[in-house]
């Protein structure tokens, strides 16, 4: 959405008092069923939009504010990265930010790889309550037109697994990393601990319009679904995505596959078993995506950075193979 001569990337819609949402919040309101609905809190979370501008200023000043829980932002100059800040809860932070001279002076000359280096790119990552109060780029700025910007888009909805949840920085999480992979817009429309493809989901999902779509789904109902209400949701879920190429997964390696005796496990098998049969899709096998339990952290549930880097490697070789 564009708002206050800016591109808010990834990003439906800011309140009133300037939370910054990756989705409406009518929609994150009405998120989770009965058992479960984190989904309403979760859903606030704004880890993985941007804020993109074009300005030449030398310099700006950014007002924002973390609402819950100290957040990490990311500047960079088109795929250049600049710098991270850590923004205090409750706290606003006024961020003064130069451009170096010698990335000023030879912007337009740089290689543009995803980005053109004259895009400013505001990403935010853990833990993403964030609210916007202002910018100040003293003089004029603009919105980044559509050639400065990947020409290819992929959408991403799964789980704090494709969330980034437990790696050190969301520049470190396998969306991120396959954005600068494969030279694309990854729209990480992900909710960590909260994923459940519900109707009101689908429904949003539908009218995201992108080239390439990747879905990771189950983990976060393998004991909240039966077997036929996972086939309902996946099924309405793959249905509902409007990309030319759609990928998916079922639930990845964990702790679970340990215990051969647990409903989890269960579970998990059986979901596997159902998502392999949708021939009418790109299935990718859990352990092409992520080689051994080595690669998550002591949760047992989530990938490491090392994790995140194997899942990200293995998505871009894939899709690369099928453009």
């Amino acid at each position: 959405m564009f708002y206050d001569d800016l591109l808010f990337f990834n990003v439906e819609e800011i309140t009133e008092d300037g939370k910054i949402l990756r989705f409406q919040e009518d929609l994150i309101c009405q998120l989770g069923c009965e058992a479960h609905k984190r989904g309403r809190f979760y859903g606030y979370r704004s880890i993985g939009a941007e804020l993109r501008f074009v300005t030449e200023s030398k310099f700006f000043d950014l007002k924002l504010r973390a609402d819950k829980e100290d957040t990490t932002i990311y500047i960079f100059f088109g795929d250049y990265m600049h710098h991270s800040y850590i923004l205090k809860e409750g706290v606003i932070t006024n961020l003064h930010v130069e451009i170096p001279e010698k990335f000023y002076r030879l912007r337009e000359q740089l290689p543009k790889d995803a980005f053109h280096p004259n895009v400013i790119r505001i990403v935010i990552g853990y833990s993403g309550y964030v609210s916007y109060i202002g910018l100040n780029t003293y003089g004029k700025r603009r919105p980044p037109r559509k050639e400065e910007m990947p020409a290819r888009t992929l959408l991403v909805y799964g789980s704090s697994i494709s969330h980034g949840s437990e790696a050190l920085e969301y520049i470190n999480s396998y969306p991120f990393l396959l954005s600068r992979l494969c030279h694309m817009d990854v729209i990480n429309k992900s909710i960590p601990g909260s994923c459940q493809a519900e109707a009101v989901m689908c429904n949003y999902l539908q009218t995201i319009q992108t080239d390439q779509a990747f879905v990771e789904f189950g983990v976060n109902v393998v004991e909240l679904y039966t077997l036929e209400e996972y086939k309902r949701h996946l099924t309405m879920l793959l249905d509902s995505l409007q990309a030319n190429q759609i990928y998916f997964t079922s639930v990845l390696d964990n702790g679970a596959i340990f215990d051969h005796a647990s409903h989890s496990f269960q579970m998990l098998m059986e979901f596997r078993a159902y998502a392999q049969s949708l021939k009418q899709y790109m299935y990718i096998e859990p352990s092409t995506l992520l080689n051994g339990v080595s690669a998550l952290t002591t949760d047992l549930l989530h990938p490491s950075d090392y994790g995140q880097l194997q899942i990200a490697l293995a998505l871009s070789k894939i899709i690369e193979i099928k453009e």
